[in-house]
């Protein structure tokens, strides 16, 4: 284990050039032995020497992406210390030994279940990563166990915009970074996979989707890349502190050096993928403008200003924002339950059941209905060849649903005693589950006796159901032509749909443009590692002539591979960027 830790570290040292430094091993900084990605802005190295005086319109492109995230299986026992096992690398690479302290996580459920019984016994219960957020490779310097992630590779950029991604970015960003907001713009985010479990506020506030200069980002990244490195974790959790590093720093290394290998490939997929959808996009905004200029054209005017000073300043009005109350299911058994706890509170709730209210027996029985719809559609959709493992999941699910339906009726019979209620259901015995009739309130209307707060608590969850429904139904609706002809009632609607196109639009032409200058940054970050490679062999101090000949020979090699590498990539986008160049008429980048 010594020796693969050695071996790991003089590779380590030997591929970032530091064998060729006349200062030697000890004058290594902080990330210097990182792979770096190429595809990122890295001032004096891929970016032109006048980029910060770049116009506003393509400002943007310069811009950092980062995602951050915690992957909470790569623990560590309580086993040995950094004095007795320490890190070869000393922050040389991916990992901080010694920095200032942020607290990042506060009040979330996957932080606390962290610091639970299972955990205990534990040094570190999981790693806190900065990962490209377009290319998915690990940041210098941005790792650190759980609780404690340090920012060093965003505090030192020069760049001068930033755009962070967080799973909970909402509420649990550190306020107390020392950024430069004079001279930085910064814009957070929530990965797109995450952001529909936030509240509405959220969904528009922290959105890939409606932020300009952003292109098709998910922030997703981390997640691709803990797949790569979990089935490590069973064996670094049994590792002494440095001898986890050092592992991981290598693992990350690797990594990040087969994404810059495969870049080639997977630039062009992406701009193959990403031309026609902006085309589509464009038609898309195009059409749903003609349709309504003709009628609407100072309104759509109002529109465009709307969302452009929104754009400018999040705290104008939101375009995007639905302005009515919203009502749903969910918030009505939650003021339900309020009315519940207020009455008790008072002494005048009455209930008939330990554990079932009146409006959970309504709310219970809309649930029962729906899972009756869909096991009703599960069988009219078996078709005439039906497996024996179908028809199993089929009966087994039935039958389930028959449990429930039994439970539930045994306390309706509490808050509706009536006989002949009772016995509708007794005669609904032999019928099927997905048939079986629930008898509430409002099916046994006027003709039987129904306590009147039954009816009124279903008659609010039904009204609520309904609203649920309707959004999807008007989502389906509104991407008709026909429904150009009953804009008046929808302008609303309209509104947020035509902010929400133009927004899909916009970020699909950034995208193009975005991986357009990707690759010419590429191009560039190869040949200037090569000709850093080439002064290398020059500052070397050998100790006698095979060693002299064994540097220079390296220096060659590496700056040799790098030049082929990029000569590479470009012959592959070729033809692809010259075709774009003539679509617009630019003549940027031409390989």
């Amino acid at each position: 284990m010594r020796m693969i830790c050695e071996w790991r570290h003089l590779t380590m040292l030997k591929r970032s050039g530091r064998g060729h430094d006349p200062k030697g091993v000890d004058a290594t900084v902080e990330g210097e032995c990182a792979v770096l990605c190429p595809a990122c802005p890295h001032p004096s190295k891929n970016l032109l020497d006048n980029w910060e005086n770049a116009p506003w319109a393509k400002r943007w492109m310069y811009a950092l992406f980062v995602a951050i995230d915690t992957n909470f299986r790569l623990k560590r026992k309580v086993v040995s210390n950094n004095i007795t096992d320490p890190s070869l690398s000393r922050s040389w690479t991916y990992f901080v030994e010694k920095a200032g302290k942020l607290t990042l996580f506060k009040s979330h459920t996957a932080v606390n279940m962290a610091d639970t019984k299972t955990n205990q016994g534990l040094a570190a219960t999981g790693l806190g990563t900065i990962d490209c957020a377009c290319h998915n490779m690990k940041w210098p310097n941005a790792i650190y166990k759980y609780g404690l992630l340090i920012l060093l590779t965003l505090r030192h950029s020069s760049l001068q915009t930033l755009n962070i991604s967080y799973d909970i970015t909402c509420h649990a960003f550190p306020t107390s970074m020392q950024f430069d907001h004079t001279s930085k713009v910064i814009s957070f985010f929530v990965p797109k996979f995450h952001l529909p479990a936030h509240v509405e506020k959220c969904q528009t506030t922290f959105s890939f989707n409606f932020k300009q200069g952003i292109g098709r980002t998910d922030g997703e990244a981390p997640e691709c890349g803990w797949a790569n490195i979990n089935p490590v974790a069973s064996s670094t959790k049994e590792m002494g502190p440095g001898a986890m590093w050092d592992t991981l720093d290598d693992f990350f290394s690797d990594w990040n050096w087969k994404k810059v290998v495969g870049l080639g490939t997977t630039m062009q997929r992406k701009l193959k993928d990403v031309v026609p959808q902006c085309a589509d996009h464009q038609a898309a905004l195009n059409n749903l403008e003609e349709g309504l200029k003709e009628e609407y054209g100072e309104v759509l005017e109002q529109w465009r200003s709307q969302v452009e000073a929104w754009e400018n300043d999040q705290s104008q009005f939101n375009p995007f924002k639905q302005n009515s109350d919203v009502i749903t299911l969910v918030s009505i058994r939650l003021a339900l339950a309020k009315e519940e706890e207020q009455s008790m509170q008072s002494g005048a709730h009455i209930s008939l059941h330990e554990d079932c209210s009146p409006s959970i027996l309504i709310s219970s029985a809309l649930e029962l209905e729906e899972q009756q719809r869909r096991l009703r559609a599960d069988k009219d959709g078996r078709g005439l060849h039906v497996t024996d493992n179908q028809e199993g999941k089929l009966v087994k699910h039935s039958n389930a649903l028959q449990r429930r339906l039994d439970s539930w009726v045994k306390i309706q019979e509490l808050y509706m005693p009536n006989d002949n209620a009772t016995a509708a259901n007794a005669s609904s015995i032999s019928s099927t589950a997905e048939s079986f009739k629930l008898w509430l309130p409002s099916q046994i209307r006027r003709s039987l006796p129904c306590n009147q707060s039954l009816q009124r608590v279903e008659w609010r969850l039904r009204y609520a159901q309904g609203h649920d429904a309707l959004p999807s139904l008007h989502s389906c609706l509104r991407v008709q032509t026909a429904i150009l002809k009953h804009k008046d009632r929808h302008l609303r609607d309209m509104r947020i749909e035509w902010c929400k196109a133009r927004a899909r639009a916009m970020r699909w032409e950034e995208e193009v443009a975005l991986l357009r200058e990707e690759m010419c940054r590429i191009g560039a970050f190869l040949r200037w590692e090569a000709g850093r490679w080439d002064e290398r062999h020059n500052e070397v101090v050998p100790t006698n002539a095979e060693h002299e000949d064994g540097c220079v020979a390296y220096a060659h090699r590496q700056a040799h591979l790098r030049m082929q590498l990029a000569a590479s990539f470009e012959a592959n986008w070729a033809q692809m960027l010259s075709h774009l160049n003539v679509q617009d008429g630019s003549e940027e980048c031409i390989i």
